[in-house]
């Protein structure tokens, strides 16, 4: 029997994270989101998040080339690559977090319409929690692939400050 090895903590968790997360995104996603005018009014709301990301996610593309060059030429190569992925999964997880959020509020407010505190709590709560789930999910599976690719932890480095940095733009 092979012994157990500890660096499978981190892929098993990602996924297990990821599948929950994906759960409950269909469970928030399946709430009834309300009247018409709520509906459309949901949309507006996604069209105009959707055009701040691409217009946000554009401007941070360059800033994110320049960085991955300056890391290559005085770290490494390496460090650059991984910076770049890093802001790929970052960047994934904020899409994934403005898609839940503009789900999840319309269908609180009607869950609170409809049927009180309670019902909208849950909702919004799992709708939190969608988020929550898949950035660490995300974060776990890049280092693993990048462990499992390298074998070199100092590299997981590159992504940790790619990651970083899309998310503290993203806050700005």
């Amino acid at each position: 029997m092979a012994a157990f090895d500890p660096w499978l903590i981190a892929p098993v968790s990602s996924v297990i994270s990821i599948a929950i997360g994906l759960f409950l995104f269909r469970y928030v996603t399946g709430k009834d989101a309300g009247t018409d005018r709520m509906k459309e009014i949901a949309g507006w709301i996604q069209e105009g998040s959707r055009s701040f990301l691409k217009t946000e996610y554009t401007y941070l593309g360059v800033f994110v080339a320049l960085m991955a060059i300056a890391l290559s030429v005085f770290l490494s190569v390496k460090i650059g690559l991984t910076y770049v992925f890093g802001t790929i999964f970052s960047a994934i997880a904020g899409v994934i977090g403005m898609e839940i959020a503009v789900k999840a509020n319309v269908r609180t407010a009607n869950a609170a319409k409809k049927g009180g505190l309670a019902d909208a709590f849950h909702i919004a709560f799992r709708g939190g929690a969608v988020m929550g789930l898949m950035v660490v999910g995300l974060a776990l599976f890049g280092i693993s692939i990048i462990y499992w690719l390298t074998g070199d932890p100092e590299i997981i480095l590159g992504m940790s400050i790619g990651a970083s940095t899309l998310t503290l733009f993203m806050k700005a």
